[in-house]
């Protein structure tokens, strides 16, 4: 069974890397007009949910937003471009599945 700890950890990386997926999808769909990237994404996306799909239940029952201690900090770091965006993304999406990879690690074996 997932600790509750844990699957706040979780449910917050997931969303995490699934907007991060999303603004680089969107990006290379509407910015770049990236055809082949941009569904190569949404494949990912979509993979990506449906993992979270089995947790879901789990993931929603463990939010508390009230005792998050970093809640209302505000983003930093400023964009100039589509590039900037793009970047900040794909790095929000590796340390998202990067934080995912390590706590399923406590978790579960598969």
């Amino acid at each position: 069974m997932l600790k509750k700890q844990n699957l706040r950890i979780l449910d917050a990386n997931f969303n995490r890397a699934r907007e991060g997926l999303r603004v680089v999808e969107d990006i290379l769909r509407y910015g770049k007009n990236k055809e082949d990237l941009f569904k190569k994404i949404k494949n990912i996306r979509h993979r990506l949910s449906s993992i979270m799909f089995k947790y879901y239940p789990l993931l929603v029952k463990s939010r508390n937003i009230k005792e998050d201690p970093g809640y209302f900090e505000k983003e930093k770091g400023r964009r100039k471009n589509l590039n900037d965006i793009l970047k900040f993304n794909i790095f929000r999406v590796e340390e998202a599945m990067r934080v995912i990879e390590e706590i399923m690690k406590l978790e579960d074996s598969n």
